[in-house]
């Protein structure tokens, strides 16, 4: 005699129920992959994946990849072929490190791995044309001195949501570097008070709101770049103590006029005033 349980049932149709969509799921990433050849895309996020296929490593024309949305915590070495590949979105996996594969991506320019749980970044960054980097909501405490040496083309950085306490001097070198995002850090100081930034030439936008441990920014960073657009609501100094410093007058004229300049151009700037 066999008796089976109302529990025993759903269990197994439950059961049968998953491995469907997982079948499912394997054969729409296969149909993708195989699509992927022509149209130079290939879109898999939220797919609940756990892993990619080796198969990647065919899609020699891929230029770009969105992964978003799934709970990847490595890649397949077959990633690092497709060399040509230019724009990677990996946000919101469950990634605790840069894969070692995407070393080989040379020609790589975007890469969002925001949300994740990366704890530590590469000794040098190994993408010499990286343009727009997000490692927003990490956890990161520390940037490698000689990290950022090696892109010189990345004009966005975003490091918001970390455990920054401090930068690496490689930072203050990117002369491409128009957009810097730093919020929700524990930030104490922004690089020596005796910093260099006349390298940073092209900077406009400095994100640093809710880093309470943060008392001041440093002169040579309002004289020595273009910066205009400031945001710092929730840090450890005000609006009226940069108006104390000698060098907010002549910052305030050269914001001013720079915001002239940009409208004139049909550009909107967001000011924090």
């Amino acid at each position: 005699l066999l008796i089976t349980t109302n529990r025993s049932l759903s269990f197994n149709m439950g059961e049968k129920a998953s491995k469907e969509i997982q079948e499912k799921t394997k054969s729409t990433t296969t149909k993708k992959i195989e699509m992927a050849q022509k149209t130079k895309t290939l879109n898999l996020s939220g797919q609940n994946l756990r892993s990619l296929p080796d198969k990647l490593r065919s899609v020699d024309t891929l230029k770009i990849l969105d992964v978003r949305r799934n709970k990847l915590a490595s890649l397949p070495a077959g990633v690092g072929n497709v060399q040509g590949l230019k724009k990677l979105h990996a946000t919101s996996n469950e990634f605790k490190a840069i894969p070692p594969c995407l070393a080989q991506l040379t020609s790589l320019q975007e890469f969002d791995i925001a949300n994740n749980h990366i704890t530590a970044l590469p000794d040098v960054l190994p993408w010499p044309n990286l343009q727009i980097l997000d490692l927003s909501n990490n956890r990161l405490t520390v940037l490698p001195t000689d990290c950022f040496s090696s892109v010189p083309s990345l004009s966005v950085l975003l490091l918001n949501g970390n455990r920054l306490t401090s930068l690496c001097t490689s930072l203050f070198g990117l002369q491409s570097l128009q957009q810097l995002e730093l919020k929700n850090n524990t930030l104490t100081s922004f690089g020596r008070e005796d910093e260099d930034f006349t390298a940073m030439k092209r900077l406009h936008t400095l994100k640093v709101s809710h880093n309470k441990t943060l008392t001041m920014l440093p002169a040579a960073l309002f004289t020595t770049t273009p910066m205009i657009d400031l945001e710092f609501d929730g840090c450890g100094f005000t609006l009226d103590q940069l108006k104390d410093q000698d060098w907010y007058p002549q910052w305030s004229s050269k914001k001013t006029e720079n915001i002239n300049k940009q409208l004139q151009g049909g550009l909107v700037v967001k000011l924090q005033d």
